[in-house]
């Protein structure tokens, strides 16, 4: 106080001898000009000493007390640089700048970082690193205000000798920005919890090593922003757990795992986004708008790891309110086999999934589905449909065009069925460019609200709904048949009003299973009943008791469906039996192929590996080959039994459910 105050610029204080305080006063013209007082302001100041030989100097209050700093020697450059923020400057206001106390790192590596509790913390010197201290005891980074990287690294934790690959701090960070350099949780046996903003637009930014449990997620409560830099993959999950709507933008962020825990909702506002592993949807809806989300699926990238998408209840799906898809990868037998689903709504209070098996080539997968069904197929395409359609069009793409042989399971609700529709007599739907026309004969639905509606060896994708006035198929088929006569089969089949139809493939398997085409027929084209026949000669040389036959009919447009499977007999009195249980193990649904010798009901049960009983039921079946769907979306994951009765007779088949 007294004559040191400074009243205007900036000089010594000079020495007061037991003063215990210095008290500066400088002008905001003096500071800012003309551009008056600021709303908030970083205040930076320090106290140096150097004697009058200059043989000695130093730097006081401006670094944690873990972590001293360098001296002011003309050489040397302070590790830190402390300053604080008022956030306000409005008359009135009390905020006590202290309380807002930040740091800047300028200097040297600091291998050893202890506590730290401070507003903003910024990372700015190339080519050094700060790595918070590896060893039992908690060191903990408080970041109130903001965490920046611009240059350098900063590492939580390291592999060490003595303890392992351990880190035994919590972090907790309001706004996250990494613009240079690289952060790396790595070895962060904690969550990091970002209250605020995450903003990556340079530099690298890791989470923790996927090979270790436990081990560096990032729990975000506002909003992801990627613009460029690097996030790195094989690493772990992205948790959104805020509680009012957080966003995902920028260009583009490939993430490890993501788990969507908001009952607010996340929602992508630019660009595509893709998980590499898993998605968890366990509380609120992941919105896509416009905007495309890629699943990879990579099983086993750790032990817990299902890949995919788990999906929890109706609280927690993925809504395609716009023309964003949701695209799953290597849908085949060889990698990702059985029904996968597909948790999609056209708003966060209609959920519609789609369930699909792909049986073909493996291929990556899209689908979103829209509320309404137009004439032209695409929304918004031609005259609304009003009558006798489920009122929602589901759109499925594949990433490369044929090959793909797919099996498709719809669920609706009650309420989206609009007038004149009969759920008892309806079937699939799917548009071909130029009409909807029917992929399946007429039949009723399964379920009670949410119902559902299933078909199988499809291989177009494009529009589809479910509908109860259908056009007719390019061909319908009236009949197809397979009788022995001494050692030849004869096949014959009958159709009706063949439009835009190509040919017939004729299909053999001596399994039930495993199909080759044994010749081809041309469709004789035009309106009623056309009759086909093939003489399969010397059926005792495939060395079976059973034979089995199916049609391919193939359009002109290269769509093709197949007709139920046929069998001929080459010994008296063939039994009934079980041909397969497919895909095994399987998901939410899982296919029966049954072989009957006449038409009869039958009993089937699925057991626990212990012999509780699950569930049974009975159907009727007739003679030949018999396709059953099983839904076992109730059952947890685990070995089971499917028993079939068929005239008293048991038949068995172990499954697994995933």
């Amino acid at each position: 106080g007294g004559s040191n105050d400074i009243s205007d610029g900036f000089v010594a204080a000079g020495t007061v001898a037991g003063e215990a305080r210095r008290e500066f006063k400088i002008a905001w013209s003096r500071l800012k000009g003309s551009a008056g007082v600021p709303a908030a302001f970083n205040w930076f100041g320090y106290c140096s000493y150097i004697s009058c030989s200059g043989s000695c100097a130093g730097l006081y209050g401006q670094v944690p007390v873990a972590n001293p700093s360098g001296t002011l020697l003309p050489s040397a450059t302070p590790n830190m640089i402390r300053y604080f923020t008022v956030s306000t400057t409005a008359n009135g206001a009390a905020t006590n700048p202290v309380s807002r106390d930040s740091y800047t790192h300028l200097g040297g590596g600091i291998p050893s970082f202890g506590n730290i509790s401070c507003y903003d913390f910024t990372m700015n010197t190339v080519g050094q690193t700060i790595t918070r201290l590896t060893g039992p005891g908690f060191k903990d980074w408080n970041i109130a205000g903001t965490l920046v990287v611009n240059a350098g690294q900063i590492y939580f934790g390291a592999f060490n000798a003595a303890y392992g690959v351990t880190d035994y701090g919590n972090t907790t960070i309001n706004n996250l920005i990494v613009s240079g350099g690289e952060l790396n949780f790595d070895y962060s046996t904690s969550t990091t919890i970002v209250t605020g903003n995450l903003s990556l637009t340079g530099g690298l930014l890791y989470l923790g090593d996927r090979t270790f449990p436990n081990h560096g997620d990032l729990e975000l409560q506002g909003n992801w922003l990627q613009t460029t830099g690097f996030f790195g993959v094989n690493h772990k999950a992205v948790f959104f757990r805020g509680s009012t709507l957080q966003t995902i933008s920028g260009n583009g962020t490939l993430f490890p795992y993501v788990e969507i825990n908001n009952p607010a909702g996340v929602t992508i506002t630019s660009s595509n986004h893709t998980i590499q592993d898993t998605l968890w949807l366990t509380n609120g809806m992941l919105t896509l708008g416009n905007f495309n989300l890629s699943i990879m699926g990579l099983n086993g990238q750790t032990a817990s790891s299902t890949g995919g998408i788990v999906y929890n209840n109706t609280n927690s799906f993925i809504v395609t309110n716009g023309t964003g898809i949701l695209r799953q990868s290597q849908l085949g037998p060889a990698v990702r086999n059985g029904a996968i689903l597909y948790p999609i709504g056209n708003s966060s209070i209609s959920y519609r999934p789609l369930r699909i098996t792909n049986s073909g080539t493996t291929d990556d997968i899209a689908a979103r589905v829209f509320a309404n069904v137009f004439t032209g197929g695409a929304q918004g395409s031609g005259t609304l449909l009003t009558t006798n359609y489920v009122d929602r069009t589901w759109a499925i793409a594949e990433l490369v065009a044929g090959g793909s042989n797919l099996a498709l399971n719809f669920q609706y609700n009650g309420i989206d069925e609009l007038s004149a529709f009969n759920r008892n007599l309806c079937a699939i739907a799917y548009h071909n460019g130029t009409s909807w026309v029917s992929t399946q004969a007429i039949g009723p639905v399964a379920g009670v609200n949410p119902y559902t509606r299933s078909n199988s060896l499809l291989t177009a994708t494009g529009n589809f709904t479910i509908s109860s006035a259908l056009i007719p198929l390019p061909v319908e088929l009236l009949s197809f048949t397979a009788n022995q006569i001494d050692n030849n089969g004869y096949l014959k089949w009958i159709t009706a009003n063949e439009v835009n139809a190509d040919y017939f493939s004729l299909e053999k398997s001596v399994d039930g299973l495993h199909f080759k085409e044994i010749t081809q027929q041309q469709c004789q084209a035009g309106n009623g009943n056309k009759a086909y026949m093939y003489i399969d000669y010397n059926l005792a040389s495939a060395g079976v008791a059973i034979l089995y036959y199916r049609l391919k009919q193939v359009d002109k447009n290269g769509s093709f469906t197949y007709s139920k499977i046929v069998s001929v007999s080459l010994v008296k009195n063939a039994s009934n039996h079980l041909l397969a249980l497919y895909p095994n193990p399987c998901a939410d649904f899982f296919n029966v192929r049954f072989y009957a010798d006449k038409n009869q009901e039958i009993a089937t049960t699925i057991i626990t590996a212990d012999g509780r009983l699950v569930n049974s039921k009975k159907q009727n079946v007739t003679a030949g080959v018999n396709e059953l769907l099983e839904d076992v979306t109730a059952l947890a994951g685990g070995t089971y039994i499917f028993k079939i009765v068929a005239e008293q007779t048991p038949h068995f088949y172990k499954f697994s459910k995933k």
